[in-house]
C-alpha cells in the first residue's frame, strides 16, 4: 500500500494543488498605521487635537509626564483588496518587533508592567477615518466583539505573532467594514506599556507585517488538480467505496487519522482545527453524491449562528465514516499501479479499502471571560454521514461537575470557580451501543477569588447619588456612593470612607461605562492594583486589606466621583456634603476614617481643611489614612 500513497504524493508534488496564495502586507500603500495620543500635562493642551501619522512606534501606554497622565494607543489597517471575497482565509499573522535598543522594564517607549499587566487587546474598528488627519479627540469608534487579546509581554525586547484570521476572513467577506483595528492596552492605568517597531521607523528589518494565506471559495481545486487527481483513480471502481469519502483522494489539513472518537494527547479540538478537519472531508468526496456543503457556506452558517445567539456558546459537531486504501491493498493483490495510476484487480473478492472514522465536538469560542457561561449544543451543526440514532450526549465542562447529560437544542449553564485552562470533554452514545468522545480546552479568564465568609461582597451593598451643596468655578460635582455595612441588619456605625482617585474613563472611553473603577473593582478585583484585595500580611500570611477591615468591623462607603478627573477642590466640597450626610445616618460617635485613593489622598486632606474651619460637628471627627494605591495613581 506504500507504493500507492508514494505515487500519488510524487504527483501531488508536480502539479498546484489548490489555488492556495500567501501574501505579505507590511510598509507601504497596503498599510497605514496612526498612534493617538492624549496628554494632560499643562503646555500640551494641543495633544489630543494633533496627528500622529509618522509615529515611528506601534503603541499602547498609559504613562506620566511631568506627574500627567498621557495615553497612547494605535491604529492599523490594511488594504486587503486584491483577495477574492469568495477566500477562505487559512491563516493570518500579525508579525510585531520590538526595538533591541530598548531593554528597561522601566521604559516608557518599551514592553513595561510596572502596575501591572500590559496585555493589550487589538479592537476591530467601526467607522472610516483618515491616516492625516486622525487625532486622540476624532480616533474612530470600536467595537469589543471578536476582538483580539494578546497577553502581557514575556520580556522587554519581545517579538510576537499574534492571530488575526477570524479577523481578516470577517474584513474578506464584508470588505466594507474593513477599517482596520485600534491597539489598546487592556486595562490602561498608568505606567504599563507596550511598544513594538513601527512601519516609519529607520529599522526596516523590523517594520511589522501581516502574513495572509488563503484559498478560493474553501475547497475550489485548480484545473490542473482537478484532471490530474482523477486521471489518477481513473480506472478506479468508484462504487467500492461505501462511505463515498476517501482519504487517499484528499488532501489533508490536518490529521484526520487522529481524530477518532477515542481521547488521546493528540487529538485535542479547538473550532480553527474543526475547520480544517470539515475542510479535509470536504476534499475526500470521492464517490458522488457524497453532498457534504462547501466549507465556507458551512462556515457562514455557524459564524451566523454565534452572531444570533451571542447569549450561548454553541458547541459544533461532526462524526463521519470514510474509506482509505488497505495497508495490504497491494500485496493481497486488490490493486496495482501503473503508469502513476491505480487499477483494480479482476475478480478480487475483498474491498481494497478499510472503513475508519473521525469526530470531533468543540465550542465555537476557546477564550471565556467571567464565570458564568451558557453552552448549546446545536442539531444543525453536528454533521455527520454516519446514519447513527444517538441515544445520549454528556459533556463534562471542566467545572468539577464531571459528565452531565446534555440535550440538544437546549442551553447547559455552567460556573467556572477558577482561572485557567480548563479540558472540556463530550461523549455521544448511539443506539447501536457505541460511543465516541473528544476533547477541547478553553481559558477562563475574570473569575473573582472565591471567599467563603467575605462580609464585602457587594450582595447587601445600597447606592445613593449626591450632588455637592457647595459649587466650585460655577459647577458642583457628583457622586455615586455605595455603602456596605459590616453589621448584618445594615447599621452604619463604623465608617471607612474610601475617596475614589484619578479615574480617567470618561475620557479615554466614554462609551463604555465598564471601564469605570467601581465598588465591585474596589472589594473584588485581584488585576488592580486599587482592590482592597492586595496583600498585607500583617496577622497572617495570605491577609488582605480586606480581610482586616472586616475583621475591624469597618462599613464601607464608597466615594465613585462621576467625573474623577474634575477640579480637586470641586471634589473636596462634594465629600463635606458625603461626610454630612454620613453623620446624620451613622449610629454612635466612632469617628470616620476616610482611606484616599491617589489623588483621593489630596481630596480628603483639603475637605477636612475646609470642614474645620467652616462645619464643627461633634460627630464629623476624621481620622486621615494613607493612601491606597489607585487604577491610575
Amino acid at each position: 500500500m506504500k507504493t500507492i500513497h508514494l505515487s500519488i504524493l510524487l504527483l501531488l508534488l508536480s502539479i498546484p494543488a489548490y489555488s492556495q496564495q500567501t501574501i505579505t502586507i507590511t510598509a507601504g500603500s497596503k498599510w497605514t498605521d496612526v498612534l493617538v495620543f492624549n496628554s494632560t500635562k499643562p503646555g500640551h493642551e494641543h495633544v489630543p487635537n494633533t496627528n500622529y501619522s509618522t509615529y515611528p512606534r506601534l503603541m499602547a501606554s498609559a504613562w506620566t509626564q511631568s506627574g500627567s497622565p498621557d495615553y497612547r494607543r494605535t491604529l492599523i489597517k490594511f488594504d486587503l483588496s486584491e483577495i477574492p471575497a469568495n477566500a477562505t482565509i487559512q491563516s493570518a499573522t500579525l508579525y510585531f518587533y520590538s526595538d533591541p535598543n530598548v531593554t528597561a522594564s522601566n521604559a516608557w517607549n518599551g514592553n513595561s508592567q510596572l502596575s501591572g499587566s500590559n496585555a493589550v487587546y487589538l479592537e476591530k474598528i467601526t467607522q472610516n477615518w483618515n491616516a492625516n488627519t486622525v487625532t486622540w479627540n476624532n480616533q474612530p469608534s470600536t467595537t469589543t466583539n471578536d476582538r483580539v487579546w494578546v497577553g502581557p509581554s514575556t520580556s522587554t525586547t519581545e517579538n510576537i505573532t499574534i492571530d488575526v484570521e477570524d479577523l481578516v476572513q470577517d474584513w474578506v467577506t464584508n470588505p466594507a467594514s474593513n477599517y482596520g483595528v485600534k491597539m489598546r492596552l487592556e486595562t490602561e492605568v498608568r505606567y504599563r506599556a507596550r511598544n513594538y517597531i513601527g512601519t516609519d521607523h529607520t529599522n526596516t528589518g523590523l517594520h511589522p507585517k501581516l502574513v495572509i494565506s488563503y484559498t478560493t471559495d474553501g475547497m475550489e481545486v485548480s484545473d490542473n488538480f482537478s484532471t490530474e487527481i482523477n486521471q489518477v483513480f481513473q480506472h478506479v471502481d468508484r462504487t467500492a467505496s461505501t462511505t463515498r469519502l476517501l482519504l487517499d483522494y484528499g488532501l489533508r489539513f490536518i490529521n484526520i487519522e487522529a481524530y477518532n472518537g477515542v481521547p488521546s494527547d493528540s487529538n485535542y479540538i479547538d473550532y480553527d482545527h474543526w475547520e480544517n478537519l470539515y475542510t479535509t472531508l470536504y476534499s475526500m468526496q470521492f464517490r458522488a453524491p457524497a453532498s457534504l456543503t462547501a466549507p465556507k457556506t458551512l462556515i457562514d452558517d455557524i459564524q451566523s449562528t454565534a452572531i444570533g445567539t451571542t447569549s450561548s456558546i454553541p458547541l459544533i459537531g461532526l462524526h463521519y465514516k470514510y474509506d482509505k486504501y488497505r495497508a495490504d491493498a497491494v500485496s493481497q493483490n486488490l490493486v496495482y499501479i501503473a503508469n502513476d495510476q491505480i487499477y483494480d484487480v479482476a475478480g478480487r473478492t475483498q474491498s481494497p479499502f478499510e472503513i475508519k472514522e473521525t469526530f470531533a465536538v468543540t465550542p465555537k469560542r476557546d477564550v471565556l471571560q467571567g464565570a458564568d457561561h451558557t453552552f448549546r449544543f446545536y442539531a444543525s451543526h453536528f454533521y455527520t454521514n454516519t446514519g447513527k440514532t444517538i441515544s445520549q450526549v454528556q459533556a463534562d465542562f471542566g467545572d468539577g461537575l464531571g459528565y452531565q447529560n446534555v440535550v440538544m437544542d437546549q442551553n447547559s449553564y455552567v460556573t467556572y470557580g477558577s482561572n485557567g485552562l480548563k479540558t472540556l470533554r463530550f461523549k455521544v452514545s448511539y443506539t447501536d451501543g457505541t460511543n465516541y468522545e473528544s476533547r477541547s480546552k478553553v481559558e477562563i479568564r475574570g473569575v473573582a477569588p472565591s471567599c467563603t465568609n467575605c462580609r464585602y461582597t457587594g450582595n447587601n451593598a445600597s447606592e445613593v447619588h449626591f450632588t455637592a451643596t457647595r459649587p466650585y468655578a460655577g459647577e458642583a460635582a457628583s457622586a455615586t456612593v455605595t455603602i456596605e455595612t459590616a453589621d448584618p441588619g445594615n447599621v452604619l456605625n463604623k465608617p471607612l470612607i474610601v475617596v475614589e482617585g484619578f479615574d480617567a474613563w470618561r475620557i479615554i472611553s466614554p462609551d463604555n461605562p465598564n471601564e469605570n473603577f467601581d465598588y465591585l473593582d474596589l472589594i473584588d478585583d485581584r488585576d488592580d492594583i486599587g482592590s482592597l484585595r492586595i496583600l498585607v500580611n500583617i496577622d497572617f500570611t495570605g491577609q488582605t486589606l480586606s480581610d482586616a477591615l472586616e475583621a475591624a468591623g469597618y462599613d464601607l462607603v464608597f466615594v465613585d466621583f462621576d467625573d474623577g478627573t474634575t477640579y480637586i477642590q470641586r471634589n473636596a466640597y462634594l465629600l463635606q456634603t458625603i461626610i454630612d450626610w454620613v453623620n446624620d445616618n451613622k449610629v454612635g460617635t466612632t469617628p470616620n476614617v476616610v482611606l484616599g485613593m491617589s489623588m483621593g489622598g489630596l481630596v480628603a486632606p483639603l475637605c477636612f481643611a475646609r470642614y474645620g474651619a467652616k462645619r464643627a460637628k461633634p460627630r464629623h471627627e476624621a481620622v486621615c489614612e494613607p493612601r491606597l494605591p489607585a487604577p491610575g495613581g
